[in-house]
């Protein structure tokens, strides 16, 4: 409010008198507004972070990889297994369109199944405390399943498309290579389809590929020679690894055995490694 003398002009003194009183309040009171304030935003904050979980949890229960596809995978087939390791293989070439079970037979690892055509990206952990088994991996004419760490896994399908099965396309190249260190494809070694190990040592392989820019995309490995209980994620080998020209690979410290794969790759390296 406003305090005049009956003249009509405000006492100075009063004035002054009046906001001290009202400061020394407020400060009084301060510590226990900003501990309810400070209370009240953690509470809020905690709430929603369990929220986010919550939603998080309840979005990848409810996902559905297969959402924008139309086609499905005729029911009738033959059966069909395999056992693979750390590598990117074609549906179509290395395995058959079907629908499959993936079971981790040993070590531990990931597997993606990227799909460009279908709209398909599907990711699945096989970490100690995950699941042994996923079943019902659609697989389409065309994806290409990447396998990562050191797992190795038994895929089986009882409607596998193998008449629809195109054959494979020899690899030109044929002499193998022993590399350290940092090497580009086009300069140091013919560009292609390899299959790399290191089977002297162990070590960290980074692969850049080409035509990211200022983010370029980097691909990598922890290869042993020998994997062991103490080091389940760790690859061996790297199957049909597509170094196009002017991919970098990195093995620092240790040297790498690359074999030319049995098979060329023909997609376009982004369709092989998801990039889109």
């Amino acid at each position: 409010g406003k305090y005049y003398h009956s003249s009509g002009k405000k006492p100075a003194a009063k004035k002054t008198g009046l906001w001290a009183v009202i400061i020394i309040a407020v400060i009084g009171i301060l510590p226990n507004i900003g501990k309810s304030v400070y209370d009240a935003y953690q509470e809020k904050r905690v709430e929603e972070t369990l929220s986010s979980i919550e939603n998080l949890q309840d979005f990848q229960d409810s996902y559905d990889p297969y959402q924008y596809v139309d086609e499905s995978i005729p029911e009738e087939g033959e059966y069909f297994q395999a056992e693979l390791s750390a590598g990117y293989y074609q549906i179509g070439i290395d395995l058959p369109e079907g629908i499959y079970k993936c079971t981790r037979k040993d070590g531990t690892g990931y597997i993606n199944i990227v799909d460009s055509a279908h709209n398909v990206y599907q990711y699945e952990s096989f970490q100690e405390n995950d699941p042994e088994e996923i079943t019902d991996l659609k697989m389409f004419q065309g994806a290409v399943l990447q396998i990562s760490g050191g797992a190795v896994f038994t895929l089986e399908t009882e409607n596998g498309q193998t008449s629809s099965m195109e054959e494979a396309e020899p690899n030109p190249l044929t002499d193998e290579l022993t590399l350290e260190g940092y090497n580009t494809a086009g300069t140091d070694f013919p560009p292609g389809t390899y299959d790399v190990s290191a089977p002297d040592d162990f070590g960290l392989l980074e692969i850049e590929l080409p035509g990211g820019g200022e983010s370029p995309y980097t691909i990598s490995f922890l290869l042993d020679s020998q994997r062991t209980e103490e080091y389940p994620g760790y690859s061996q080998e790297v199957r049909h690894l597509y170094l196009p020209e002017g991919t970098k690979v990195s093995a620092e410290g240790f040297e790498i055995k690359m074999v030319p794969s049995e098979r060329r790759t023909s997609l376009d390296y982004k369709v092989y490694y998801g990039l889109w």
